[in-house]
């Protein structure tokens, strides 16, 4: 998992807030889910992303 925060400051000079995002890994570090703060929708407003991958598995024959 890793994240960052942004801080968005107001035109009035006010303190602002917090912008926050978040991307979570798989056992193999492919990102498979972001999910992220909307500014201009509003307090609790998210994106959610996920990804799926389908796994390749060879059989190899010997003998």
């Amino acid at each position: 998992m890793t994240g960052s925060r942004a801080r968005v400051l107001p035109g009035s000079g006010a303190a602002g807030s917090w912008l926050t995002n978040v991307i979570y890994y798989d056992g193999e570090y492919r990102a498979i889910q972001t999910v992220g703060e909307l500014y201009d929708l509003g307090a609790g407003a998210i994106e959610r992303v996920s990804s799926q991958y389908k796994s390749l598995i060879m059989t190899v024959r010997t003998g």
